[in-house]
């Protein structure tokens, strides 16, 4: 293969925008590969049995694999998942949880590799161009890999990639006058905190583009990376470590509005049952990665939530439109409201909140909620006891208390770096 990236010319990729009869020749291509592939490893043999699979249109009617399953069949606990007889190369990370038995993501050669080559494009849709200097902030370490993938990705389209990672505000100033990276690639639970202080630091520290993955981005934080540090574009990745990249943004959207890449890694919207939900319906997200066939993925649950939205992006592309809700394990009930931890931190965003925390307890039998929040200006509690009020009806304020913490003072998972959202401590 080239070692080095050749640009689209006309700056949307050929994978992202084929006419649908093209389009849907390749995906049951791809299908019936990954389905022929699958029926190699214990467990798939097991689970498609008898099953008839002539293209993409049929894959509703295959089992979904569930964390459970998935944790149960893992490498190097079980062979049950792999397509052939061991492991013969290839990468191991895992995901952020922190138990005594983690979960594992195992990547074959020609997996990763079908992984890189997908994110080439991806990366260039996310604004990367010839010539750009990356600033690479993602987490690495304690088998956490979210740095390595940029910095295979950047390598083959011939960008120089700065490989930071979690640093001092006093280390990514010295190194932006060494190096004038002009391109970011963040974590924004970690990277905000640190970037805020970076500009008051160096006040001229600039930037072009920042991309971010692994946490949404609040709206007061893509405004103050626009005015303070003159970014002209900022856009975000969905990715699933166990499934790879899911979601990506064009120029045309922000906010939870992503493209779907159908030719990477196919996203199904389900009910509790695992049926399709129409187009526009909320649902759970399963993940089919369409080249991973060292451990196959086929309809895996993520744990994520969102939906399809009908129509085609004013972009032109022709990859589906996916509106990313969060983690499906943020979902609790606030005072008789059915809601998650993404719904209430939108809902609290225009006053200036960047990072959010809800915790659940219990008083005399009653639940009582502490939402933690950091802003880089006082806020209320009364101004978000209102906004609570006009999103979900009237609600008893004595239920509710406000604690607002210093930038980057709310606790994150030792491992990924990312905020935990709901804590429960109900005795």
């Amino acid at each position: 293969m080239d070692s080095v990236y050749k640009f689209s010319p006309d700056r949307i990729p050929a994978v992202q925008n084929r006419e649908p009869a093209d389009k849907k020749r390749r995906l049951d291509e791809l299908f019936l590969e990954l389905v022929r592939r699958a029926r190699k490893a214990p467990y798939f043999a097991r689970k498609l049995e008898g099953l008839d699979v002539n293209g993409i249109a049929d894959i509703a009617g295959l089992p979904v694999l569930t964390a459970d399953d998935y944790t149960r069949n893992m490498y190097p606990y079980s062979n049950a998942l792999l397509t052939t007889d061991g492991f013969h190369g290839g990468t191991v990370s895992r995901t952020g949880g922190t138990t005594s038995k983690p979960k594992y993501a195992v990547w074959g050669t020609f997996d990763k590799d079908a992984q890189i080559e997908a994110s080439l494009p991806l990366l260039e849709t996310l604004g990367l161009s010839e010539g750009d200097v990356v600033a690479n902030m993602l987490h690495v370490g304690n088998l956490y890999s979210g740095l390595l993938s940029i910095e295979f990705e950047a390598f083959r389209m011939g960008l120089t990639s700065l490989a930071l990672s979690v640093v001092s505000p006093e280390t990514l100033v010295q190194v932006w006058k060494d190096f004038k990276f002009n391109a970011m690639v963040i974590l924004p639970s970690s990277a905000m905190p640190v970037l805020r202080k970076a500009h008051e630091l160096e006040p001229s520290f600039r930037v072009e583009k920042v991309i971010f993955g692994g946490t949404s981005m609040t709206a007061a934080d893509r405004a103050w990376l626009r005015s303070a540090l003159g970014v002209k574009r900022v856009a975000s990745v969905i990715a699933s470590n166990d499934g790879g990249p899911f979601g990506y943004q064009c120029e045309h959207m922000s906010g939870n509005a992503h493209h779907a890449m159908d030719e990477y890694s196919f996203v199904e919207i389900v009910d509790e049952d695992g049926k399709p939900v129409p187009d526009g319906g909320e649902g759970r997200i399963l993940l089919t990665n369409l080249h991973k066939h060292a451990v196959p993925l086929i309809r895996y649950e993520i744990g994520d939530v969102g939906r399809l939205v009908p129509g085609r992006c004013a972009c032109g592309r022709s990859d589906r439109r996916l509106e990313f809700l969060g983690r499906s394990k943020d979902g609790f009930i606030l005072i008789g409201n059915t809601t998650n931890v993404s719904e209430v931190k939108s809902t609290l965003e225009p006053h200036g909140i960047t990072e959010l925390q809800i915790v659940i307890e219990q008083k005399n039998g009653v639940d009582q909620v502490r939402i933690r929040f950091a802003a880089p200006v006082k806020i209320e509690a009364g101004t978000l006891m209102d906004s609570l009020n006009e999103r979900y009806g009237k609600l008893e304020a004595g239920h509710f208390t406000f604690e607002q913490v210093a930038m980057g003072a709310l606790p994150r998972n030792p491992v990924s770096g990312k905020i935990v959202g709901l804590i429960y401590n109900r005795s």
